[in-house]
């Protein structure tokens, strides 16, 4: 998956500081909601701390292994995104519970690793 570009650039720093980012990868997550226990683990999240070592930015980065083409149709794309909505959206509630971050705040991505190719997530999606 790193010979493709998008992919490779994601998890590189680029710019940040080494000191201040920590990386999970297979983060575990558990949690009790109104259809009861969820739990599973999360492909990666990157938590970048301010100078006073709170947590201020998170990015998570989810795998995936279904082919969404480089030139795959806006209508291609909203379909994933509307199949994995729901599961970044448990991401994000989990990530701010631990972080205290707002859940909009954090950012997520959906990386195909067929095709290299990265989607973000907007919250909501």
């Amino acid at each position: 998956i790193l010979a493709h570009p998008a992919i490779a650039s994601r998890l590189r720093l680029n710019g940040r500081d080494p000191d201040r980012v920590t990386v999970d990868v297979e983060r575990p997550w558990a949690r009790i909601d109104a259809r009861g226990v969820q739990q599973g683990f999360i492909d990666r999240v990157e938590f970048e701390r301010d100078a006073d070592g709170a947590v201020g930015r998170v990015r998570i980065i989810d795998w995936k292994t279904d082919h969404l083409a480089e030139a795959a149709s806006e209508a291609e794309v909203r379909e994933h995104l509307d199949r994995y909505a729901p599961q970044i959206q448990a991401y994000r509630e989990v990530m701010a519970a631990a972080t205290g971050l707002d859940p909009a705040a954090i950012e997520a991505v959906l990386a195909f690793t067929g095709s290299g190719r990265i989607v973000p997530v907007p919250p909501g999606a």
